[in-house]
């Protein structure tokens, strides 16, 4: 079996450059902007979604309250 030391040693980070807070020479942003825009966040998928669901719930709702066929088929149609 391998060493126990390597699971769970402290001292071995990801990424140890990432502790200076120099800029990238690839972009002029510095270390602490970087991990700002790096962290992971649900709360744009979860606007979309709603977005999304909230205009299904309106083609459908155009679909159901279409009054006759002339009305129905572009409902549908716009439905997708």
């Amino acid at each position: 079996m391998g060493s126990p030391t390597r699971a769970t040693s402290l001292r071995v980070l990801y990424n140890p450059r990432m502790i200076e807070d120099a800029p990238y020479r690839q972009a002029p942003v510095n270390r602490p902007e970087t991990r700002e825009m790096r962290r992971l966040s649900d709360a744009s998928g979860c606007l979309r979604l709603a977005g999304h669901l909230a205009a299904l719930s309106a083609a459908c709702a155009l679909v159901a309250l279409a009054p006759g066929i002339l009305w129905r088929i572009p409902a549908q149609a716009l439905e997708g």
